[in-house]
């Protein structure tokens, strides 16, 4: 069971791209619809793993 998902693994996939690309936080949140908090935390996850 568990907590359910509340970002599909798409959605993060496609924040990382837009990110990759050089798109502010302000925008990956528009276009994902993932508020600026969780993106902070997925997107810092990745970060700290490659360091």
């Amino acid at each position: 069971m568990g907590r359910p998902v509340a970002h599909p693994a798409e959605k993060i996939d496609h924040a990382r791209l837009l990110k990759a690309e050089g798109a502010s936080p302000a925008r990956i949140a528009v276009k994902t619809g993932i508020p600026h908090a969780s993106l902070h935390r997925h997107l810092s996850v990745e970060r700290r793993l490659l360091t």
